[in-house]
């Protein structure tokens, strides 16, 4: 019996390294994206068999990579996932609440893509000088095509100020976005391995339904904290105040959004709206900019008024 399991242990393992240098390996040559998977069967691993023997399985894989493709890359990947995978796995074991979990992965994820950026600086090249430079070329080819549509001095003027806005916005953004970023990784490898660790018998793992979807209740008291916070913050002389001010807001409307959305799905799961026409209505109603602040506008009502009825009642 316990040779059985012995077996068991080193199949599993083999199974999970050679799945996810095939994964990482179509990742860093065709399909890019999946790249953010690399944790998933590590965290599954790691519930399983425990955090050591996890542990080890994600250092041979990266010891394949590092062999197969370059020393720089195993490296980089060791920095982006290792410290998000022992912080997810480990929350997840200790059965911590979902908000949690994915609230303090998010930030382990954010601080290691901040980090890799630091590391890359180093060796000479500078990611936020590059973004800079991509978007200044999307910026001049922009400028370019409305100048061949033969238009007058002053519509000209007026395009181009609004092309200067958008530039410096993105570059304003980068950091939320990758905040942003950093929380959709989290929530894909924490949705996927949960499915998987659920197909095994191991119901460690409760996401709530996209319906049931909510933002903290004290949000809004967390909203107006920060926001008096950064703004003594610039009455003193914190000349990147205003940076600080727009991250904020948009991590604030991309969570009212999405909890807009989710008040969107609860009100469609109650007509008995079958999945795919709700697939058809959410690609029309995203292709549509018009609907995006209405969509967020309704996330921030269910903050204050509870739409769907779902908050437990205050305790006495």
């Amino acid at each position: 019996m316990k040779d059985e399991k012995i077996d068991s242990f080193y199949l599993r393992s083999l199974i999970v390294i050679l799945s996810t240098t095939i994964l990482t390996l179509i990742g860093l040559h065709s399909l890019q994206f999946i790249l953010i998977l690399f944790p998933v069967l590590f965290i599954v691993n790691i519930i399983q068999d425990g955090l050591s023997e996890g542990l080890a399985n994600m250092m041979m894989t990266l010891i394949i990579i590092s062999i197969v493709e370059s020393i720089p890359m195993g490296i980089f990947l060791a920095i982006a996932f290792v410290p998000f995978t022992i912080i997810i796995s480990l929350l997840i074991k200790k059965r911590k609440g979902n908000v949690n979990i994915l609230g303090y992965s998010s930030v382990a994820f954010f601080g290691s893509i901040l980090f890799m950026m630091l590391v890359i600086k180093l060796t000479g090249t500078d990611i936020v000088k590059l973004i800079e430079e991509s978007s200044r070329e999307v910026f001049d080819m922009q400028l370019e095509a409305f100048k061949n549509l033969g238009l007058g001095k002053y519509e000209l003027f007026i395009r181009t100020e609004m092309l200067e806005d958008r530039y410096k916005y993105v570059l304003l953004i980068i950091p939320a976005t990758l905040l942003i970023l950093s929380s959709v990784a989290s929530y894909i490898n924490y949705l996927l391995s949960g499915i998987i660790l659920e197909r095994l018998g191991i119901k460690i793992v409760n996401i709530p339904r996209f319906s049931k979807l909510k933002l903290p209740e004290n949000i809004i008291i967390g909203v107006i904290l920060m926001f008096a916070i950064t703004f003594i913050a610039g009455q003193v002389g914190f000349i990147y105040y205003e940076t600080v001010f727009i991250n904020i807001g948009v991590l604030l409307m991309m969570g009212f959004f999405i909890q807009g959305l989710s008040v969107g799905d609860f009100f469609l799961n109650r007509l008995k709206m079958k999945p795919i026409f709700k697939v058809i209505f959410y690609i029309i109603f995203l292709l549509n900019p018009a609907m995006i602040p209405l969509v967020t506008m309704l996330g921030i009502i269910d903050t204050v008024i509870d739409l769907r009825k779902i908050r437990k009642p205050r305790s006495l």
